[in-house]
């Protein structure tokens, strides 16, 4: 009988021989219209059945971004209930199993427009990936499998990078002290309030806590459960499809994983997942089956375990075949390409990162990646080069490296070299955190206390900038926005001196950091450029060891070339210049290009404004606006006492000119 399938390009399940999703042609609809099909159909735009798919509008999605919404349209002439199940493959990889790739569970929808809201994880892969919306009166499905009416539809979105930004930090911010050996920490929204909490897991105390933040930015701290021993791991993941992320801990002393499930009335309810899973010290979750349901998957002592979730909160444990020792990380993702989710570890005393090979049907077989990978601590997961496979990452803390495992396609690993300086590295996770485009590689090494992220310039060549150097013990970093400001921050947990802390990323040109982009980080730059050993490390926007052209590009890009106020009067913009801070602006920038000499003062104030005057023959404001907006200074005439240089330009027709001077000077 014809049905309504869905068009997602393999490897989703889409036809009838690969389980894909269909639905009788009857009841509600998305959209207006519904089309029947003998069977599915792939295509690489998700719309290879025609133009029914008209049901679903979205926003803006941004990697990073809290509140993301999508506008789904419901037709329904019949008394039928609405329950609307959706997905996006967040990290690209052919499957919407992972945890947060289900944007809406069961949700009861209404006739008319409905908005959804849902959050995209901070190491979203950038660029086109696709979606899958089904409507039915049923309950609990999944990705695949048949419904007795509505209708699916696919789509291809676009996920675009987090704010641009410096990439340089703050110095780190407490988030909680006087914890005990704190070991892991996450963000995540647990209250649904719009603002990130951090949640972690503290060995010397057996605490499980909630840091929540409110709209000011302040963290209190509240107990999500005691009685954690050895509290190693923690991680989000909605466990009984209410639409709502919760915590899953792994207790290493009491071989054990428990579920706390967060109700606003109630609190904190926690349940034990198993207490056999000896010396537990990973844990995450995902849809393995694509059943709909979340699975918990974790890793201890020597061996890699999976929890399949029934009926209710009924568990059934499978051990996979022995592979690493030592297993201190799991994660989970499409490793060939398949569809369906393998399962990635790390065993530490096996020296060794390895996977287990998913056959669609839950049967595991055992797979290396390297080993020689000495003390393998921590495992990530990310098609870093953008090739279009999933890579491996791994943080290996005896031989001292971040290492990049290559994936050809074909599930051959090059091992490639990010850092050999990380002194105990214990932690590695990927984020684009210049929001460039492109994903970083962010590292926490426990012996030198260092957190720093690997730039990469998305030709996979990684320059490390350093976040910390004080980051005692650090155990587990991580990346997310948690100011709101559109850029990813860095939060960590540090074993040595117990506590959580945030980094916050400057805003591209923020030298200064503090709140706004404005004169005083232009003075910054001024203040500091060309020198050898720069005054006020901060002007360095791009890391690049120098105050030069590039600090500036990365400023105008933030600012354009309309500089704002730091509280003088007048329009354009003042920044005071004491006269013994010299400055001079480098060969090649676009801005400026002059070269400091010295002549004769025609006066020698202690200090002087720098400001912007702009003059357009043209009597309309917005012709003047436009022609400064894109006008190529080029330098005409160079007036300089000692330290003190203005610089007047024309551009090239004579119809605008930008002129920069010394207040009461002319040039």
């Amino acid at each position: 009988m014809a049905a309504d399938f869905g068009d997602a390009p393999a490897p989703y399940p889409t036809t009838i021989a690969e389980g894909g999703a269909q639905h009788v042609a009857s009841g509600p609809m998305l959209g207006v219209g519904r089309d029947q099909e003998a069977d599915g159909v792939h295509s690489a735009n998700a719309d290879g059945d025609g133009a029914d798919d008209d049901g679903v509008v979205f926003g803006t999605l941004r990697a990073g971004q809290q509140g993301a919404s999508a506008t789904v349209t419901v037709t329904d002439s019949a008394s039928f209930s609405k329950i609307l199940n959706a997905w996006i493959d967040f990290d690209g990889d052919g499957n919407w199993g992972e945890a947060g790739d289900q944007i809406a569970n069961d949700l009861f929808v209404a006739a008319g427009q409905n908005s959804i809201t849902f959050d995209i994880p901070s190491d979203a892969a950038v660029g086109v990936t696709y979606a899958r919306f089904r409507l039915s009166s049923q309950r609990n499905l999944g990705t695949s499998g048949s419904a007795a009416n509505g209708e699916i539809e696919d789509y291809t979105v676009t996920i675009v990078p987090p704010a641009r930004a410096g990439g340089q930090f703050s110095a780190g911010e407490n988030v909680a002290t006087s914890l005990t050996g704190v070991q892991s920490a996450i963000a995540i929204d647990v209250d649904d309030d719009g603002y990130l909490d951090l949640v972690s897991a503290d060995y010397g105390t057996g605490e499980v806590s909630w840091h929540r933040r409110d709209q000011f930015g302040a963290f209190t701290r509240r107990t999500i459960a005691s009685g954690i021993d050895g509290a190693k791991s923690v991680f989000a993941a909605d466990i009984n499809g209410d639409d709502v992320a919760e915590v899953i801990s792994a207790s290493q002393l009491g071989n054990k994983l428990v579920w706390h499930h967060y109700s606003a009335t109630v609190g904190f309810t926690s349940l034990t997942i198993s207490d056999n899973v000896p010396k537990a010290s990973s844990v995450v979750a995902a849809d393995l089956d694509g059943d709909g349901d979340t699975e918990v998957i974790s890793g201890g002592n020597n061996a890699v375990r999976w929890f399949e979730h029934g009926s209710g909160f009924a568990f059934t444990p499978h051990v996979l075949p022995l592979g690493g020792t030592g297993i201190s990380s799991v994660a989970v993702a499409n490793l060939d390409g398949d569809g369906d989710l393998d399962i990635i570890y790390a065993g530490t005393t096996s020296n060794s990162v390895g996977w287990y090979r998913n056959n669609g049907s839950e049967s595991f077989t055992h797979q290396s990646i390297s080993t020689t990978a000495m003390g393998a601590s921590s495992v990530a997961t990310a098609d870093l080069d953008d090739d279009g496979d999933v890579d491996v990452l791994s943080a290996n803390s005896t031989e001292h490296k971040i290492v990049w495992y290559e994936n050809n396609g074909a599930q051959g690993f090059a091992t490639r070299i990010i850092s050999s300086t990380a002194m105990g590295a214990g932690s590695v996770s990927v984020a684009d955190i210049d929001g460039d485009g492109d994903l970083d590689v962010l590292g926490g090494s426990a012996t030198d206390n260092k957190i720093a992220w690997h730039q990469n310039d998305g030709n996979q060549t990684f320059v490390e900038r350093t976040i910390a150097t004080d980051a005692s013990s650090v155990r587990s970093v991580g990346a997310a926005d948690l100011d709101g400001d559109g850029d990813l921050d860095v939060f960590a947990a540090q074993a040595g001196n117990a506590r959580v802390r945030q980094f916050t990323n400057r805003a591209l040109g923020n030298y200064a950091v503090d709140s706004a982009v404005d004169g005083s980080d232009f003075l910054l730059w001024q203040r500091t450029l060309g020198s050898a050993t720069p005054r006020g490390a901060g002007a360095d926007g791009d890391g690049s060891g120098a105050v030069d052209a590039g600090d500036l590009a990365l400023w105008r890009q933030n600012f354009g070339w309309v500089a704002p106020s730091n509280g003088s009067s007048g329009g354009g913009f003042g920044i005071e210049v004491p006269q013994s801070d010299g400055y001079a602006a480098p060969t090649g920038t676009e801005f400026l290009s002059v070269d400091l000499f010295s002549e004769p003062a025609a006066a020698s104030p202690s200090s002087v404004l720098l400001a912007k005057q702009e003059s357009q023959q043209s009597t309309s404001n917005a012709d003047r606006d436009a022609a400064l907006a894109a006008l190529p200074v080029v330098p005409q005439a160079i007036v300089a006492s000692n330290t003190l240089v203005a610089v007047s330009g024309e551009d090239d027709d004579s119809s605008a000119s930008a002129e920069l001077a010394i207040a009461g000077w002319g040039l």
